[in-house]
């Protein structure tokens, strides 16, 4: 008896450990969901552990047996480059766990390459006009127009760096005008108009004395755009990210007048998250101090795009669970 046991809990392990093989993404279900979700895969089954699965991901939607994209607790949605066929093959039974994990992490892949194609639109579209705009932030995923907005504001900052190390006075102000009128136009869209109180119409300082709370959205930008907008708003949370971005940008250009940098490579800028857009091979880069690395093109709904999955920690979340079982009573990780 006690060997058959141990012969059913091994076979089990095995049984497992087979579509965790190929989707690390299940060490983060309990053993009984996954093996629901390998006797059953199906809309139902999948759709109850996606939250888990997927970062800030509520449902994935399906078309027969084919999943077309997924929708964020935000309520955004998103759809995949092609369609993932996500069945079960009864001809090849023990063989379902393998299926599974494959098709979970081809949903994953295809999540990425989403995100990287919406991230290319935003940046080439944002680019060219220079500005925000409503059907930007409508038809293309709120982390990516962030994303596209960090990089054209950084290279931004590079250029006003370089007018400020020429002797040009106002390269930090045209830069902090540029940013105030995206922050008005963020607060319009979301149907909060321009209010004065909201926005402390204080002129800014002499640069190089400016304290961080004196630089404010200046009067003169808040009377032109008085009016609100006639359309109907944007939801916030399409908005919000994008607008503490930049929040946070203001306060940056802010610390930068105060401290009166005027070099690209002076460290008091360098020191900050910066985002660059490799044209040639597709690919977003972020920086920080003197480390670059690649961006992960994670999906997150409307969440902090600065959440990044990458390969290194899904195999550190790897390692992690299997000290932990190694270590711990298997109850930790739920009942069979």
């Amino acid at each position: 008896m006690l060997t058959d046991a141990k012969y059913l809990l091994s076979s089990l392990s095995e049984a497992l450990a087979r579509p965790r093989l190929h989707c690390s993404r299940f060490y983060l279900l309990t053993d009984r969901e996954l093996t629901m979700l390998m006797a059953k895969p199906s809309c139902n089954t999948l759709n109850g552990v996606a939250s888990k699965i997927f970062n800030n991901v509520s449902t994935l939607k399906w078309r027969e047996n084919m999943i077309t994209g997924v929708e964020s607790t935000e309520g955004e949605q998103l759809t995949l480059p092609e369609p993932v066929l996500f069945s079960f093959d009864k001809q090849n039974s023990h063989e379902g766990g393998v299926s599974v994990g494959l098709h979970v992490q081809q949903i994953i892949d295809e999540l990425h390459k989403a995100v990287k194609q919406s991230l290319k639109t935003s940046v080439e579209v944002l680019g060219q006009e220079g500005r925000l705009f409503r059907s930007l932030l409508q038809e293309q995923p709120t982390s990516a127009v962030v994303l596209s907005w960090r990089v054209w504001w950084a290279a931004g900052m590079d250029v006003a760096l370089r007018n400020r190390a020429k002797g040009k006075k106002d390269a930090f102000q045209n830069a902090l005008a540029a940013v105030s009128n995206d922050i008005i136009f963020l607060l319009e869209a979301m149907g909060c108009g321009t209010d004065n109180d909201y926005l402390n119409n204080e002129k800014t300082e002499e640069e190089g004395t400016a304290p961080l709370s004196s630089v404010r959205t200046s009067s003169r930008l808040s009377s032109q755009t008085a009016r609100r907008a006639t359309e109907p708003p944007i939801p916030s949370a399409n908005c919000l990210p994008l607008l503490m971005a930049c929040l946070h940008a203001r306060d940056i250009i802010a610390t930068l007048i105060r401290k009166n940098t005027s070099r690209v490579d002076c460290f008091s800028w360098l020191s900050h998250l910066r985002y660059t857009w490799q044209s040639s091979e597709s690919k977003l880069m972020l920086q920080a101090a003197h480390c670059i690395l690649e961006y992960g093109c994670e999906y997150s709904g409307c969440g902090a795009p600065d959440y990044v999955l990458t390969q290194i920690s899904e195999r550190s979340i790897l390692v992690i669970i299997n000290a932990l079982s190694a270590h711990t009573p298997p109850m930790l990780f739920g009942e069979l």
